[in-house]
């Protein structure tokens, strides 16, 4: 049985970690850097794509705080036949996070978009209300972060109810959907 020489096996153990390195190291060389820090804007959000029609509607920016919040809480009069959906956004993280969404109504015609800035480690809120500029409508939104932010609906009415939605992590942002909104 031959035995490899101590100068050959280095040789090709250099030759194999030069192939494996040319061929990891390659794609990444392509790749664009990683940018980070308060310039940055948010990347465009990865949504269901929109027809001609949908493209025309205006995209809204909202402000709102946990303060404004605190007074839409308050208790209403039992006779209220107003009610709102609220699609709470708190971030996670020490940086600033963008969120943009769009809703739907029942037959999944475009209502309208929206977008907000969140704080670090704050909170910023929309209303279904935002989307249809005060129009009635029964829907769904979708929305994208380009950072790690939990989210939440509530329904204010008479009475104040929590609704489902969920967020799922997609690489460094999250992707948030809430079932059902309304606002009449």
């Amino acid at each position: 049985m031959k035995t490899l020489h101590t100068d050959s096996r280095t040789l090709l153990r250099w030759t194999s970690t030069a192939l494996l390195a040319a061929l990891l190291w390659a794609p990444l060389a392509d790749a664009q850097p990683a940018r980070r820090g308060p310039a940055l804007r948010p990347s465009p959000a990865v949504l269901p794509p929109l027809d001609a029609a949908e493209l025309q509607v205006p995209e809204i920016d909202v402000d709102r705080d946990g303060d404004a919040l605190r007074d839409e809480i308050r208790p209403r009069p039992v006779d209220s036949d107003i009610a709102d959906t609220a699609l709470v956004f708190t971030n996670l993280t020490g940086n600033h996070v963008y969120v943009t969404c769009i809703a739907r109504d029942q037959s999944g015609s475009l209502i309208g978009r929206t977008r907000t800035r969140l704080p670090a480690r704050g909170l910023r809120y929309l209303r279904a209300s935002d989307f249809s500029d005060g129009r009635d409508f029964v829907g769904h939104a979708e929305c994208k972060s380009n950072g790690h932010a939990a989210a939440t609906a509530v329904l204010f009415g008479a009475e104040i109810t929590d609704l489902p939605a969920t967020s799922r992590r997609r690489g460094r942002g999250m992707h948030h959907r809430f079932p059902l909104i309304a606002t009449y």
